[in-house]
């Protein structure tokens, strides 16, 4: 009887939040590896719409002033009751090692590019899969609920739910992107990643493609294809 070679486990990504510095590049040594990959992902989106109130008309006219940017949640799990390599971890220490550092992310500020005399919240970086999933933003608000605990108060388990608002909404679950405008207000920052060019960017916020040479001159860049994930732009509107 014929049998069939024996298939190997998929590998398991772990889950990462990492701080990008104001150069683009990530800083290790602000990172955490999530415990337990999440098993949902949450994305949601607001648009502002201005009332006006029409003579003679029991309800008024809206008027689209613009979307909102995107908020990002994802539940995390930490548990301190065993062992485990990937984090380390050592069983029956406190799990709140693991969690204030995302408490943390709320009280960091670095300084703001467009006015350094000015601090900001650091854009963390939330990847998973390889690069599958890959957000930037800020940490906007965190709730942690600790479960389970020793006989003398240390919580060994915690439930952490992080809501991210993101810095750039075009891009979300599976690189989808939403239809650019041609309005010439753009951004303050963008976050590169990878594959994207000056042009397309360009197309993104300005609605047209030959504004690579304004984001060029903005950021003082000699070759302008030459971009990395995680280097940060500067956009400013049209003149």
């Amino acid at each position: 009887m014929a049998t069939s070679a024996p298939t190997s486990s998929p590998t398991v990504t772990k889950a990462r939040i990492v701080v990008v510095k104001a150069d683009g590049t990530k800083d290790e040594s602000k990172s955490l590896t999530c415990m337990y990959n999440p098993a949902s992902l949450e994305f949601g989106r607001t648009a502002t719409w201005t009332p006006h109130h029409v003579a003679g008309k029991d309800h008024p006219e809206y008027s689209y002033e613009g979307g909102g940017p995107s908020d990002f949640t994802v539940e995390l799990w930490f548990d301190t009751t065993q062992t485990m390599t990937d984090p380390a971890v050592q069983a029956g220490e406190d799990v709140r090692k693991f969690t204030k550092f995302i408490f943390s992310l709320l009280d960091l500020s670095e300084p703001d590019s467009q006015d350094p005399t000015k601090r900001r919240p650091p854009y963390c970086q939330f990847e998973w899969g390889g690069g599958k999933h890959v957000l930037i933003g800020v940490v906007s608000n965190v709730t942690a609920t600790y479960n389970f605990f020793l006989p003398d108060g240390t919580p060994l388990r915690a439930k952490v739910k992080v809501t991210f608002k993101e810095i750039k909404s075009e891009q979300q679950l599976g690189g989808q992107t939403q239809n650019p405008t041609s309005a010439s207000k753009a951004r303050k920052t963008w976050v590169v990643r990878e594959g994207e060019r000056l042009d397309w960017i360009a197309y993104q916020e300005y609605g047209d493609a030959a504004q690579w040479r304004h984001i060029a001159q903005t950021n003082g860049l000699d070759d302008p294809f030459d971009l990395h994930p995680g280097q940060v732009l500067k956009l400013v509107p049209l003149p």
